[in-house]
């Protein structure tokens, strides 16, 4: 089962996969969960029973500000998080780069990672996944992806 929940402060809409529930509200900051088998208290912990929890974003597809073909070099990841992250790149005919996994100091506070992106992969329109690994926490506050022109003739 799959419920959707959104944030109408910033339009931002989470999904929920394995969790039995009609409704969820957020009541006295306590996210709760409402299905057949009555209210349950969720999005608490950091962990599902000791499995870690997966959580992943994907940007709508875009052109990154450039309308010709671009190869990409590097991203910037700006934000905090208390594990690594991975990055996944999809290009044109569903071509994919990636993951490359960013290593993050271990402590929540504000931090700027440089992501290296392999050599070869080149696209008009792409989208860009981001997902924690073994269930680490993150927080966004910008990826920057870092992109040169295809010289002219390059397919």
């Amino acid at each position: 089962m799959q419920t959707v929940r959104t944030n109408l402060d910033n339009i931002a809409s989470s999904q929920y996969t394995n969790f039995h529930f009609t409704s969820m509200c957020v009541f006295n900051g306590v996210v709760i969960g409402a299905g057949p088998g009555g209210l349950f208290k969720a999005c608490c912990g950091d962990s599902d029973n000791g499995t870690p929890i997966d959580a992943y974003f994907i940007t709508p597809t875009t052109n990154f500000g450039e309308i010709n073909k671009k190869g990409f070099e590097y991203l910037n990841f700006l934000g905090e998080a208390d594990g690594n992250v991975a990055f996944e790149l999809t290009g044109d005919d569903e071509i994919t780069a990636g993951p490359y996994e960013a290593v993050v100091n271990l402590s929540k506070s504000q931090q700027r990672v440089r992501v290296k992106i392999g050599k070869g992969f080149k696209c008009f329109y792409g989208k860009l996944k981001m997902s924690n690994v073994d269930g680490s926490y993150f927080a966004v506050d910008g990826i920057q992806v870092v992109a040169s022109v295809a010289k002219r003739g390059i397919k």
